[in-house]
């Protein structure tokens, strides 16, 4: 089952958001990266942040909801954590990039179906737009090209600032998976998506356990 949990004076943006936003990813990401185990998904309004458990996520209040669409994406990303790595458990500290660069990637295709593909970062009126996909392809390349960036498969206490790490972590790790995504194929990557899912769904997967997967679908779709 599906719940919106929220404050009485956020009911107006809650009320018309947050139950379709629950359902949306986890149908999204069911289809995409594997059937949501849980028996429910709850979306809990708390005093600030984001904090995912499993069946279970807060986030706190936004203002501006409608010039942007922060915390709609908020939302989806804590949400997303019910599969990365509250699913597939793999150890944020050591693999950051297995939890949160994984579901930095997968909630991208849920922000593109609620909003749609293009123009999906803010509100109308605002003159001006961008999308989900191009703020990371973005935020990598500038990380890069200010002689900035850090490896991604580092632990996340030996990155020099926490904005190194978040930009190796999130983005860099997002734009990575859209390459070998593009590099595969749409049908072998969603093989092996699925293949991930259905080794390792409540196990403890390690690096070469995702580029196991991988190799596997690619030995026997890949061109």
């Amino acid at each position: 089952m599906h719940h919106a949990v929220y404050w009485k004076n956020s009911r107006e943006f809650w009320s018309k958001e947050a139950a379709k936003i629950v359902l949306i990813t986890e149908q999204t990401n069911s289809a995409f990266a594997g059937k949501y185990a849980y028996p429910n998904m709850i979306l809990c309004e708390t005093y600030e942040g984001g904090m995912e458990y499993p069946g279970i996520v807060f986030v706190g209040p936004s203002e501006h909801e409608s010039q942007n669409h922060r915390q709609h994406n908020t939302m989806m990303h804590e949400l997303g954590h019910e599969w990365y790595p509250m699913m597939m458990g793999s150890n944020e500290t050591d693999y950051g990039y297995m939890d949160e660069g994984f579901n930095t990637f997968i909630t991208t295709f849920v922000h593109e179906k609620y909003f749609g593909r293009w123009d999906n970062s803010y509100g109308p009126g605002l003159g001006f737009n961008d999308d989900e996909r191009t703020s990371n392809y973005r935020g990598a390349l500038m990380q890069q090209l200010a002689g900035n960036q850090e490896p991604s498969v580092q632990k996340a206490d030996v990155y020099l600032s926490y904005r190194d790490y978040a930009e190796a972590t999130y983005p860099h790790t997002s734009s990575v998976f859209f390459m070998l995504r593009y590099t595969m194929g749409e049908k072998a990557f969603d093989d092996f998506m699925h293949l991930y899912y259905t080794r390792w769904r409540f196990k403890h997967p390690y690096p070469d356990d995702l580029l196991n997967a991988a190799e596997d679908i690619e030995r026997t779709e890949g061109d």
